[in-house]
This record gives C-alpha cells, structure tokens and sequence, in this order.
C-alpha cells in the first residue's frame, strides 16, 4: 500500500506540472530532470574526521571509524569498501583485507549484515608523504542484497564525504622513563584499543584510537621474572611516571586496589576501567589520560600545576587490566573514555627493536618466555612520532636495564 500511495503521489504531481505548463502557467526556470530514487540501504557513516600523525615507520597515517547500518529487510554480503581523495582510490578494501578490517555488531564474522544491524569498518591509509594526504575523502561501498522488490541486486555508490582534519598531533615528551618498553595496542592494530569504539553519551566514542600499553622488557626480553602472579615480579611495577608536558591536574582517583596479575575481578572495572588514574590538562582542549597506577603512589591533585618531566605516580595494576603496566592516551574533553582520541607524537625516542607477531607476544603474558623482539630497520633516534604497536622503544636518557 505504501508502494502505491507513493507513485500516486508522484503521479499527481506530475500532472499538476503538466496542467501548469499547458496553460501557460510562468515559471522562473526550465522543468528539473526527475531522477530516480537515490537508494541506499547501507548508510555509512564516518565516526570523526581523520586527523594524520606520523609512525615510527616514517609513515603519515589518517585513522579512523565508519559506521555501515544495513536499513534494508535483507541480508547484505560485503565486497569492497573504497576511500577515495584527489580523484583517485587511495585505499580498498575486499577479501581477506575487507574482513580483517570490518566487525559486524551481530558477531557475523563472515563480512555480512544482517537486516537492521550494523558494523565498523576500521580504516588506516598511510601515505609516504604528508602532501600527498588529500584535503577532502569520499567512500565507495559494494555490496550484493536483495532491493525491496525481491530482486537480487549489486549495488555500489559513493557516500559520506569527509573533509581531513588539517591540525598537526599534540606533540608530548615522554610518560616514562629510559627504558626498554614495549608499546602494545597502537593505531595500526586490528584489536584492542583501536577497535575500543564504544556507545557513550549516546555517541560513539573512539577515546583510545591512540592508546598505547607501555610495558617493561628486560635485555632479555622478558615482561616479568619468576612467577608472573606475583606482581613485584614485572619489571614495570613501581617504575616513575612523568607528566608529558605543563599542566594542570584536571582529576585524579586514587581509591582502587592493584589487580592480581592475569585474574582481574571487580564490578568497578565497568565504571571506573582506568582504575587509579590522573588527568591532566595540557591546555588548547587536549587532556592527557594515565591509567593503572599503583594504589597510594599518586602525588598530585586536582588544581595542581606540573612541569615536564616531573614524576606524578607510579605504574601500577589497578582497574580493567591483566599485568602491571601504563596505559596512556589523549582526548579533546576531560574525562576517562567520554572524549574523542587525539593523535600524538613523543618529540623524542629511541627504537630499539621490534615485534613482528603483536599477538604471538600477547602469549608470553600467561607462560613467562620472552616476548619475541627481532633488530628492527627503523632502529635509532627518532622525534616528533607515534611508536607503532610492537615497536621496543627507550625514552630519554637513553640508558637501557
């Protein structure tokens, strides 16, 4: 009934015109060229404009999030998602490619949406140069359904344009101390924090889009000696933290006991999942977010002013967390996760290795082997960069354990 209620409509509209044309009714201009019904059952919606910051790989990367919603009564099967800037593809996704870059919110791992549901396409373009990086993006999707008349159908279209967020990275000194330490969970991961897009405020909120766990290895290799239950045993546990830049303290929630290594429990992890932790407002909207210290080891609060490098607590094991080590990241409010990510880069450090297999060393967490750290080709000093997750890296001064 609505089918025909809506072409009825049409058609009457239509005569209206003809009738108004006939007896030489004025118009101001010529009749428009009636197209036909823009369909698209998919919408695709970019959480936030995508703002570059430079790896340690040498790369300028644009990060960030589309939403698809299958608004159709039939299943859609995905087959390639394209980003377009300059005129020209500059990333496609399909295949495996398509798959290890999409989450279908029903758990569908097979790249489809069911009718009514949704999924996050993540998204990383790396460009070798920063003037190559378009000003404006445009996306590309291609799907096969069913349309609303029960036929099966190939559909692809362009949608969403974006315009690039043209602000630079807020450029920090280090949270920690020489080294080594391993960054886990960076912007180029497929899991952890770079998939942590989470409905809050009614929003969907990308706060660790640039999250990085730092843990400790020693010259071996290893996160902890001994028995890895014992949380004395890692070699992180107690290690000073550093306020990144001049500051205020915005808050601070020390009130959480440390977690014991690999058996995490507590309803406040929900809540509160950065447990112990500090907020410090680095001014122009950017806060900075430490989380997991060690219980009673905070030494600032709210309304205190920091300097660079001063020592503000220690790494802990408090909150949502497996094992002793730092998380920190940046965002455009104050808060915990109620902001969005803002990408950063550390004005100097070293590489001093790297992990080729991110999940393989996630393994060694439960057994106690030594994470597995090969020479990296991007070995020696580098400045204003965001370490990649894998990358063993050593803050000033450079001294190693």
């Amino acid at each position: 009934m609505r089918l025909i209620s809506t072409v009825a409509i049409a058609l009457a509209l239509l005569a209206s015109l003809q009738v108004k044309a006939e007896t030489g009714t004025p118009t101001s201009h010529a009749p428009a060229e009636l197209k036909p019904v823009p369909w698209t059952p998919i919408l695709v919606q970019p959480s936030d404009a995508p703002r570059a910051v430079r790896g340690s790989d040498g790369m300028y990367n644009l990060v960030y999030d589309v939403l698809l919603t299958n608004y159709n009564r039939h299943a859609a099967r995905l087959k390639e998602f394209k980003v377009l800037g300059n005129g020209r593809s500059i990333c496609s996704l399909k295949d495996a490619d398509l798959l290890k870059n999409f989450t279908a919110l029903d758990s569908n791992k097979d790249g489809e949406l069911a009718p009514g549901t949704s999924g996050i396409l993540w998204v990383n373009i790396s460009f070798d140069k920063k003037e190559e990086i378009p000003q404006n993006l445009l996306h590309q999707i291609t799907f096969e359904s069913t349309d609303a008349l029960n036929d099966a159908e190939s559909f692809s279209y362009q949608a969403a344009p974006l315009k690039v967020d043209e602000r630079g990275p807020v450029v920090v000194g280090a949270p920690l101390k020489g080294g080594r330490w391993y960054a886990f969970g960076g912007y180029a991961d497929h899991t952890g924090h770079r998939t942590a897009l989470f409905p809050i405020n009614n929003e969907l909120i990308s706060a660790q889009r640039f999250a990085i766990d730092w843990i400790s290895v020693d010259k071996n290799n290893h996160f902890y000696m001994g028995d890895g239950q014992k949380i004395d045993n890692w070699f992180c546990y107690g290690e000073p933290v550093l306020a990144v830049a001049e500051g205020t303290v915005y808050g601070v929630l020390d009130k959480f006991p440390d977690q014991e290594p690999f058996k995490p429990a507590g309803s406040d992890r929900l809540s509160y999942p950065a447990g112990n932790c500090i907020v410090l407002d680095l001014g122009n909207c950017y806060y900075g977010v430490y989380a997991h210290l060690k219980p009673g080891s905070i030494q600032v609060r709210a309304g205190d002013k920091v300097k660079r490098g001063q020592e503000i607590a220690l790494v802990g094991n408090s909150g949502n967390t497996d094992g002793p080590h730092l998380h920190f990241h940046i965002i455009d409010a104050p808060g915990v996760l109620a902001a969005h990510g803002v990408p950063y880069v550390f004005d100097n450090f070293l590489v001093d290795g790297e992990v080729t297999n991110p999940e393989q060393a996630e393994k060694t967490f439960d057994n106690g082997l030594p994470v597995p750290v090969v020479v990296s080709k991007f070995k020696g000093t580098h400045e204003q960069e965001l370490p990649k997750s894998g990358t063993v890296i050593v803050f000033p001064p450079y001294c190693h354990r």
